[in-house]
């Protein structure tokens, strides 16, 4: 389907005095549709071993039976429309033996726009949530890991990113 734009800017939002118009038809033929927002989650599968640099989380599969639509590219979540102020948020199971701080931070279109604060235990969790984000149709959600110091320990199954 082809966009609608005004010149060489996409119309996002379409109205007709104060009423929003989510399609637009010439015939039996869709030519615009309202972009809505629909929330998306992913799940680590597997383990992955900790590094001492940044290093992208892979494994991952669209957690479709809690955020219908997920979809899961290069181990991207992808974004479902467009919202101006998403919140992203990650949870990460791990397992270690030393106490080095274990770091996840998120990416949006691969740059960096939340880092977690590290976590000393030895296992636990890492958290990290990024508020207020800015988000369009298509936008690619990664996540990088880390502990400091001396590589120890790996990234359990079971871990979540979800966009709401």
């Amino acid at each position: 389907m082809a966009g609608l734009a005004w010149a060489a800017t996409a119309l996002a939002k379409v109205a007709l005095g104060a009423t929003e118009i989510q399609k637009i038809s010439l015939g039996t033929a869709l030519i615009w549709q309202a972009v809505t927002f629909l929330p998306s989650g992913m799940a680590k599968s597997g383990t992955q071993n900790f590094t001492t640099s940044w290093a992208l989380l892979t494994g991952w599969t669209p957690d479709t039976g809690t955020y219908p639509g997920s979809s899961v590219v290069s181990n991207a979540l992808q974004v479902q429309g467009v919202k101006p102020d998403a919140t992203i948020s990650v949870s990460l199971p791990y397992t270690g033996s030393f106490t080095n701080p274990h770091t996840a931070r998120i990416l949006l279109n691969g740059v960096v726009i939340a880092t977690g604060t590290g976590n000393t235990a030895a296992s636990g969790t890492m958290t990290v949530t990024a508020t207020n984000v800015a988000v369009a149709d298509g936008d690619d959600i990664t996540i990088e890991v880390m502990v400091g110091t001396y590589a120890n320990g790996s990234v359990s199954a079971g871990g979540t990113v979800t966009i709401a």
